[in-house]
């Protein structure tokens, strides 16, 4: 099957996209959008959510429902039929409404417009010359943006987040104090690891809980620590996953 419900998922709750489908199956390579292309898309809406959230002054819990929001929208639409940078402020809109940090839409049209030209000195200036008119028939295709990303995602708005899910692993396991340099090193390092992860498909395939767990694994390693697991406990039973998991989770961040 293509999609797979989260272990220990409520009715009705976000479903997971196995890396098969994501790989081969979706609307976009139905279309002919080849993986690297569609990653290339991915990486180009990423890096827009993320000046848009700049500019915007938001919280990190924002650009991640964001860019969660549009991954899960083109997971079952195609990115050749669909406005990416359209899809990518809608969802950047709608996050602020979710996250309970409301902007105006004339506001988040605005910013999109300086991210998306900021290299187009005479679209800037038709922008400046008449905001009004220029905004207008945006807005109203940001409306519209927004419905569709609606009714894609099905009206499932909950997003997990992994900085909450990193600081409470840190806390269990004794390594959050912020006055150890070594804490802080791997809290920052796990952190940025997350962040780079974004641009990847791997929060549609597994729950926040498992991709933070491995990712601190990574950083540990990689710092030559040691993770103080309970006696008897391996990695993988301790963080309620399997090995075949793990591994597929590792290969993904390590992209």
């Amino acid at each position: 099957a293509a999609l797979r419900p989260a272990r220990g998922a409520r009715a009705g709750a976000m479903r997971f996209f196995t890396r098969e489908y994501l790989q081969n199956s979706t609307p976009s390579r139905k279309d002919g959008v080849d993986p690297d292309k569609e990653q290339q898309f991915r990486r180009t809406y990423c890096n827009f959510i993320k000046k848009m959230v700049q500019e915007l002054k938001l919280l990190s819990w924002t650009l991640e429902t964001a860019i969660v929001f549009t991954h899960r929208f083109f997971a079952v639409r195609s990115i050749s039929k669909n406005d990416r940078f359209l899809v990518a402020t809608a969802s950047v809109f709608l996050a602020l409404k979710v996250d309970e940090s409301p902007r105006s839409l004339r506001d988040v049209a605005y910013v999109m417009v300086m991210t998306k030209n900021a290299n187009k000195p005479a679209e800037l200036l038709a922008l400046k010359d008449n905001p009004d008119a220029y905004l207008a028939p945006l807005m109203e295709s940001l409306l519209l943006a927004e419905r569709s990303l609606l009714y894609t995602l099905a009206f499932d708005l909950n997003v997990d987040h992994s900085y909450p899910v990193l600081v409470e692993n840190l806390k269990k396991l004794g390594m959050d104090k912020v006055d150890n340099a070594d804490d802080v090193k791997l809290f920052q390092l796990t952190h940025n690891m997350l962040n780079d992860s974004m641009i990847t498909t791997v929060c549609l395939q597994y729950h926040p809980r498992k991709i933070v767990a491995v990712a601190m694994q990574r950083v540990a390693k990689l710092s030559e620590r040691k993770l103080p697991l309970p006696d008897g406990k391996s990695f993988t039973e301790y963080f309620d996953m399997t090995q075949a998991e793990h591994d597929d989770i590792l290969q993904q961040l390590m992209i």
